[in-house]
């Protein structure tokens, strides 16, 4: 439907499922770098304790797999069936594809406090803003400022942060659960 390039179209789109763009060529690039990487890498001689061990310091403050981590952003546990291109992708371009219920809120209060977090829940006087650290829980009356961001919480880059075993061994960890 994004292919139409038709205005009200993309609202209905965006409002209905989130922010969706086109992966630039060079992260495409990437991707498909990687997904070869792994596909040839003889996985039986990476440590799959070692992948877990990887997620629980870069990605289990922001998503649960398994007993691990933190619902920030989206529950991982089930994710493997959907195969090593679902998590390059959406490690790799986080800002690409971002579902409505993962779209970051950012708050501004009346005493210059800014709240960014995801919307869990919000009533007539407050809205329930998750966040990295605890709920918060902002009156209306306390806001001064309430904006949808165009960008994933998930910052980009947290895959390139691990030499590459450590990138396989994460990999191989995600898409077994």
């Amino acid at each position: 439907m994004a292919n139409l390039k038709n205005p009200a179209v993309d609202r209905l789109v965006a409002s209905t499922w989130g922010r969706i763009q086109q992966t630039p060529a060079e992260k495409q690039a990437l991707i498909a770098t990687l997904e070869k990487t792994f596909d040839d890498a003889p996985l039986w001689a990476y440590d799959g304790n070692a992948g877990r061990e990887h997620f629980k310091k870069i990605c289990a403050s922001c998503h649960v797999l398994g007993q691990d981590g933190v619902r920030v952003g989206p529950e991982l546990s089930g994710s493997g069936k959907n195969g090593i291109r679902y998590y390059l992708e959406n490690v790799l371009d986080p800002n690409a594809v971002i579902g409505t219920d993962f779209q970051a809120t950012i708050v501004e209060t009346k005493s210059g406090d800014t709240v960014s977090g995801l919307i869990v829940q919000e009533t007539t006087s407050a809205v329930t803003l998750r966040t990295t650290t605890e709920p918060r829980v902002i009156a209306k009356s306390d806001i001064v400022d309430r904006t949808t961001s165009q960008l994933s919480l998930m910052p980009e880059g947290l895959l390139e942060s691990l030499p590459p075993r450590e990138q396989i061994e994460l990999l191989k960890y995600l898409t077994s659960h």
